[in-house]
């Protein structure tokens, strides 16, 4: 206890951290009004680092988020995010928004409300790691929910569809205390069984899981699988995957890739990586391969503490690239990224 009330004030030499982590000590929310006035003062600072920022109004009102999704159909452009000012988890639920392209959700007015919230707003209770399908025209979002509890920690995949314009209620997936169900990402194959791949970190590992799921979304399998190219004092940590087509369901090439985070664990490299993968449903497998690490634009690698989970945005040849930066906040932003269908190697 003392050396959390030792941190809280050495962070008061950045104020709008400071704030939200007391607020998140005493488990009030921040007013709205004081977390706009912070976004604004934050967004003037942010357009100095002259990066292609992507700035979303989330329901809280601080503008930052985490965990990006995209997918896209004949008309629209979904993305779903997870709101995460300064770090604080009781805003992290997720939040879907639909447009035309990306452009479109920068002009929205008003922010979505979250489609889900966790069981109990109390520290160590929160949402995370979204990922969306849609399917037979239902959009569906999958999502974890973790729960610290004194004798560990209890982490809950849900999904939510969206029914005539409403978010249904959460249903369960699976729920465990021996696996962290980090990162669910889910495909629909040209059987219309649906896949899943997460990463279990309760390891020395991380190892990659990968599941298949009956049609009202309850795991009837899983396997650990392998992840080749795992440069060395890395392990994986968030994953976002598609077919080879930038779609995720009904593929007959029976090929994917992926934009694979890794964490560094040896304390002598970056602290994260990002690596392009692509992957193979041959004969009932579901083996990776990290192909090349992806070159973050310089102006972007020297804001950041690290890199979160990012996803390609479709038919734009870029990557939505998620960061916490220096300051704490936490940031989206463009980079130019094309990757080769069917390919080893991509342009950039």
């Amino acid at each position: 206890m003392i050396k959390k009330i030792i941190s809280l004030f050495k962070s008061a030499q950045n104020p709008s951290y400071f704030k939200y982590r007391l607020c998140h000590a005493t488990r009030r929310y921040m007013s709205f009004k004081r977390a706009k006035s912070i976004a604004k003062k934050n967004y003037k600072d942010c357009a100095s680092n002259e990066i292609n920022e992507f700035i979303l109004p989330t329901y809280d009102g601080s503008n930052q988020s985490v965990h990006p999704d995209t997918i896209a159909d004949t008309s629209k452009i979904y993305l779903v995010v997870t709101p995460y000012p300064y770090g604080m988890e009781e805003y992290e639920n997720p939040c879907v928004y639909i447009g035309q392209d990306l452009q479109e959700f920068e002009s929205m007015k008003e922010a979505p409300a979250p489609i889900a919230y966790p069981q109990k707003h109390k520290p160590g209770v929160h949402l995370s790691d979204p990922c969306l399908i849609l399917q037979k025209d239902i959009l569906r979002c999958i999502f974890r929910e973790s729960i610290r509890k004194s004798n560990g920690e209890e982490n809950i995949l849900k999904y939510a569809d969206l029914v005539n314009g409403l978010w249904t209620n959460a249903k369960i997936i699976v729920s465990s205390n021996e696996d962290s169900l980090i990162s669910p990402a889910l495909l629909c194959n040209y059987d219309n069984e649906f896949l899943m791949f997460h990463v279990n970190a309760q390891s020395n590992e991380n190892l990659l899981v990968m599941s298949k799921l009956s049609n009202d979304m309850k795991i009837i399998e899983s396997k650990n699988i392998s992840c080749y190219g795992m440069p060395s004092g890395y392990r994986l940590w968030h994953i976002s995957v598609y077919f080879d087509d930038l779609t995720r369901k009904n593929d007959l090439t029976r090929t994917m890739i992926g934009l694979f985070t890794l964490k560094n664990y040896d304390g002598k490299g970056d602290a994260f990586k990002l690596y392009y993968a692509t992957g193979s449903l041959q004969e009932g497998g579901g083996v990776w391969t990290l192909q090349n690490e992806i070159q973050i634009d310089k102006k972007i690698k020297s804001i950041a503490k690290f890199v979160y989970k990012s996803s390609f945005i479709p038919n734009e040849n870029k990557i939505l690239l998620s960061f916490r930066d220096k300051s704490d906040r936490y940031r989206l932003a463009q980079i130019e990224f094309e990757c080769k269908k069917n390919a080893r190697s991509t342009d950039k």
